[in-house]
């Protein structure tokens, strides 16, 4: 595991995962969003026809800060309810 980049994807209930993506890339805060060539993986999971994951990295350099502003910033957009984009 030397020299690997801790990851971790996630969905969000009522909100796809490219919405997502889109609203932390507009808080300053990088994600991604899709199947990161894990198809398999994210069909059985059931979660192809809804776009996938939402894939943030954190490194050993992001401080306490960082994880701070991207719970908050999840937190904010879980309050507006339901998103609009549901398609991949």
């Amino acid at each position: 595991m030397k020299g690997r980049v801790p990851t971790f994807s996630f969905t969000m209930t009522d909100h796809a995962p490219r919405e997502v993506a889109t609203f932390l890339a507009d808080k300053g805060i990088c994600a991604w969003s899709g199947s990161f060539y894990a198809i398999e993986v994210v069909d059985r999971l059931g979660l192809s026809g809804e776009g996938g994951l939402v894939r943030v990295g954190l490194c050993h350099y992001h401080t306490h800060v960082e994880v701070d502003l991207l719970i908050a910033a999840l937190q904010e957009l879980s309050q507006r309810g339901s998103g609009n984009d549901r398609q991949p």
